[in-house]
């Protein structure tokens, strides 16, 4: 009971986060007739509802899908925000205080003020309806990524690169 008392916040917590997740997996073993009434206890169980999806979907392929969206998007975001921010962080340049600012500015646009622009060149392109629509503007960076990043590379003390540099390493390497 003192248990319960100390820990009433996290129970009632636990159950408002659970519940909606026992709500579908019941729900899930209901019939469409069914779903829809009030009752939340299935009155038949029907677990050939889960094998009907696997034959009316091609969830394998959903699934390739996400993990080519998710490797090339990453690598590509990778790919360009990891120089950007090195470039904010370590080098020295004019414009480079101009250039962070102009990059925090651009993570304060809220995404539907390009959603409509970006349709169109996609459209103008021919490339709605594939995953290079998703994964092509990885290349040009992440806002927040190239400032979450330049903000981990500014705590890397110099001396590192200094170091680096005394012992043949180019920026690149």
């Amino acid at each position: 009971l003192v248990f319960v008392a100390e820990h009433s916040v996290a129970i009632a917590l636990g159950v408002m986060f659970l519940a909606p997740i026992g709500f579908l997996v019941l729900t899930s073993f209901m019939t469409s007739d069914h779903t829809l009434t009030t009752e939340l206890w299935p009155r038949s169980w029907h677990p050939e509802n889960y094998a009907e999806v696997f034959e009316r979907t091609p969830v394998p392929r959903y699934l390739l899908n996400t993990v080519i969206y998710a490797v090339c998007a990453t690598g590509f975001m990778l790919f360009a925000s990891v120089p950007a921010a090195y470039a904010l962080s370590k080098l020295r340049w004019r414009g480079r205080s101009l250039t962070f600012i102009a990059i925090i500015c651009v993570m304060m646009l809220p995404p539907q003020v390009v959603t409509v622009p970006l349709y169109l060149m996609w459209a103008n392109w021919g490339l709605t309806g594939s995953l290079w629509a998703l994964i092509l503007p990885m290349l040009a960076g992440d806002a927040f990524s190239i400032f979450l990043l330049r903000q981990f590379m500014v705590t890397i003390p110099d001396e590192y690169l200094d170091a680096a540099r005394v012992d043949g390493c180019g920026e690149w390497r």
